[in-house]
């Protein structure tokens, strides 16, 4: 088989696995269509509660198999505006100049493009040295399935992550994580006064991993920002607040509504500031041209689009609109400790959401460090953050880092491959961002690990790019490593 027919093979994968719905949470389609698609070729597969597709040659392992590992959910992002059911609508592919994105969506290359070479290795899998393949589910939400997986069903010893790299990169480390919610409850008290709608959208976003260190603002913060300002002077109580869809996404756009005697200056005030903020950006941003911020009277017509389960207008107490602000004010976010360019630690506000029904506000954060004791650290500055602010903390998803270990075996061999398909050499670097393989080596002491992966920018927004020849000489080298 020449290489680059794995490269075909699998982006006729990828555009099948577009067609299904595999938002995190929403796992069942994919993992079900996964299944069907290795017993079709009479591969010995399995299955388990979480929805983890596993397949091999048959129910006798191979001799030192090497193990092909993708998720299969996806963040779903959309532009603003745009009708998009990721429960039920496929994706829509777009390609120009060598480039795929989505229309108006996220793109799903993470991790779309590692299970489709995946897949395409075991449709070949005759022509190929022993291979096996893993596909996790909701490993966006906190690698859940991968925490689930039982590791002694393989007798692999090399794994191969295809959920990261870039053109040329190979990675040998990463950091570890955890989800942190924040509860605010509220006694909500009958809306007086005019409602008005302040909406904040147009910012870059970006993975709250990779992208962590980019400046990028993060909306929940700068809402925090104009809230603050506006009470200041212009007290008022909040009705809601939302903002971001993913914890481990910077949110792009935030919205809340509030109860203000003085809407006018409300109004004259966000117009200001949207000229003040748009200042701070670099010279060049494009976020400065796109970044909105408004405010408005929301209309009697559309009060209902805002009012809580009895179909009213409430609002929080002026107490609680206090804390509400102060979270946004207070929590660490971004960057917490660098060594050199290299981040350590970081923290970042991905979801604020509003139900009126239970009455609460959620807020959760996701912190990962490649140290364990200052993740802990940031923890604790959420823990008692949460205790001054009188809310409810809750904590999951902790998962380990993956220590780094130099000149292994597969490191090796991989590096020869690479330069064998494409005449290039690779990098060896460890990134911020949390992978599987910390989780999944920890259950088999030993095992030898790398993470590749194509040129994916824009990941976890409606900007997610795949580099159609990265993704071809990905291909290529994953071949040369594995042809008999």
């Amino acid at each position: 088989m020449e290489q680059n027919k794995l490269y075909i093979k699998a982006r006729g994968f990828f555009e099948e696995l577009s067609q299904i719905p595999r938002g995190s949470g929403n796992t069942e389609a994919v993992s079900a269509w996964l299944q069907k698609w290795g017993r079709d070729r009479n591969l010995f597969v399995v299955r388990d509660v979480m929805g983890n597709v596993y397949m091999r040659r048959d129910e006798t392992p191979d001799k030192d198999p090497t193990l092909l590992q993708g998720h299969m959910d996806m963040v779903c992002e959309k532009d603003s505006g745009v009708k998009h059911d990721f429960n039920s609508d496929p994706i829509y592919l777009s390609e120009e100049d060598g480039k795929l994105t989505a229309i108006g969506t996220t793109l799903g290359a993470d991790n779309g493009v590692g299970v489709a070479l995946a897949l395409a290795a075991m449709d070949s899998i005759d022509e190929l040295k022993p291979v096996e393949a893993l596909f996790t589910a909701d490993e966006e939400i906190g690698l859940l399935g991968a925490a689930d997986f039982d590791m002694d069903i393989t007798t692999a010893n090399r794994l191969i992550n295809i959920d990261s790299g870039g053109d040329g990169v190979v990675v040998v480390g990463s950091a570890g994580g955890e989800r942190e919610k924040l509860i605010l409850f509220y006694d909500a008290i009958p809306a007086v006064n005019t409602p008005v709608l302040i909406s904040l959208d147009g910012l870059k976003g970006g993975h709250s991993g990779t992208e962590i260190g980019a400046g990028n603002k993060n909306a929940l913060c700068v809402m925090g920002r104009v809230l603050n300002d506006l009470y200041s002077d212009r007290p008022f109580n909040l009705i809601s607040l939302n903002g971001g869809l993913k914890g481990n996404a910077i949110p792009r756009s935030a919205e809340c509504v509030i109860s203000t005697f003085d809407a006018e200056s409300v109004i004259r005030r966000i117009a200001e500031l949207e000229t003040l903020i748009k200042g701070e950006f670099a010279h060049g941003d494009p976020d400065a041209e796109s970044f909105r911020l408004k405010a408005e009277k929301i209309r009697q017509s559309r009060r209902g689009d805002y009012a809580d389960y009895s179909g009213k207008l409430s609002m929080l107490p002026p107490r609680d609109t206090g804390r509400v602000i102060s979270l946004l004010t207070l929590a660490p976010n971004g960057v917490v400790r660098r060594d050199g360019e290299f981040i350590i630690t970081s923290t970042n506000l991905g979801i604020a959401a509003t139900n009126h029904r239970e009455g609460e506000i959620s807020f959760v954060f996701e912190s990962r460090s490649s140290n364990e004791s200052e993740l802990d650290s940031v923890s604790l500055a959420l823990d008692r953050l949460a205790h001054v602010l009188t809310m409810d903390i809750e904590k999951s998803a902790r998962y380990p880092g993956w220590k780094r270990v130099y000149n292994t075996r597969l490191q090796e061999e991989y590096r020869e491959a690479y330069k064998k398909a494409t005449g290039g050499d690779v990098s060896m670097i460890e990134i911020h961002a949390g992978l599987e393989c910390g989780l999944l080596a920890s259950k088999k002491p030993g095992m030898d690990v790398i993470s590749i992966g194509p040129d994916v920018s824009g990941a976890h927004t409606p900007k997610e790019t795949l580099d159609l020849a990265s993704y071809e000489r990905l291909c290529a080298a994953v071949y040369q490593l594995l042809v008999k």
